[in-house]
């Protein structure tokens, strides 16, 4: 393909008009200004496609997107602005590209293995996995054949993959990748999945809920400084769960166990002095989209 400032690429899993993955920068120059014409994303983070997608027409996953050139000059104004960088990212060469020049964040890793679970850990560097997506395309159906057979691929590594992470000590943060309403596949509401196919893939509980609270804060860098603790001063959002999620995580994925939540502060589920006696786990909100980073979460025990 000849080089160009920038190129258009195909739809991504977020919609053909999402400026995060819909413009794929192959220049260092205009890279690093591609953030300033997001309108209104990247306030927190800034993300890059260091490797093709699934749902797009004309890459691969296993293909690398940027040199480690131009991700290191992403990386590098990111910072100046006190920003970390997420990558999405699918295949091998793409994930080691992107630890090499300084990302944060891996989002997917379907193709991870051994050398690329080392260079993460010794990076510092934090998995996003976003099983959901994978498991609700599957189960779903309906994607153009193109598609169909990238899922397919993916689906086949992607899962014993994140378990090889896991096990080799990677840090995990919760995401999903979820993007729509409604009653489709992937559709918020159904986010809460994410837990359980977390512990399937032998996170213990207590790991899974530390992924979407203690971790998930973390994967904005700078951005989030007092976050991660249920402590005076910090934000925090906090779920009153009917239950104990240490002896089932799927708790956390069924809104009538979720007897109270509290947004910044705000009480927008339940009522006041109506919590049940019986002790429960009190957590944040879990696995927010993939693309759209987290706020702050944090874990406590009445």
């Amino acid at each position: 393909m000849p080089r160009s400032t920038t190129r258009r690429s195909s739809p991504c899993t977020h919609g053909p008009s999402c400026p995060a993955c819909g413009t794929a920068t192959r220049t260092s120059k205009a890279a690093v200004r591609a953030p300033s014409t997001t309108s209104g994303w990247c306030k927190n983070i800034i993300k890059v496609c260091a490797s093709g997608g699934v749902l797009s027409v004309i890459d691969d996953p296993l293909h690398q997107e940027f040199t480690v050139r131009e991700l290191r000059t992403i990386v590098e104004v990111a910072g100046l602005a006190e920003r970390s960088v997420a990558a999405h990212c699918h295949g091998k060469p793409g994930i080691m590209t992107a630890l090499e020049a300084g990302v944060l964040t891996i989002e997917h890793g379907s193709y991870l293995d051994d050398e690329a679970c080392t260079a993460m850990r010794e990076a510092g560097a934090i998995l996003v996995p976003t099983l959901t997506i994978i498991r609700e395309l599957l189960d779903g159906g309906g994607l153009p054949p193109y598609a169909a057979r990238k899922l397919a691929d993916i689906a086949r590594v992607h899962r014993d993959n994140i378990a090889r992470a896991h096990q080799a000590g990677v840090r995990i943060a919760m995401g999903t990748d979820i993007q729509s309403s409604g009653d489709a596949p992937a559709a918020w509401g159904r986010h809460g999945r994410e837990v359980v196919l977390l512990n399937d893939i032998g996170m213990n509980p207590l790991d899974v809920i530390e992924a979407a609270t203690a971790n998930d804060p973390a994967t904005l860098g700078r951005q989030a400084p007092r976050s991660g603790l249920l402590h005076e001063g910090f934000d925090a959002d906090i779920l009153v769960v009917d239950g104990d999620p240490l002896s089932d995580i799927s708790l956390l994925a069924d809104p009538s166990k979720i007897t109270a939540v509290w947004q910044a502060g705000t009480l927008v589920k339940g009522r006041r002095g109506c919590v049940t006696p019986a002790p429960v786990a009190v957590c944040a909100p879990l696995s927010h989209p993939e693309s759209v980073r987290r706020p702050t979460y944090s874990l406590h025990y009445r």
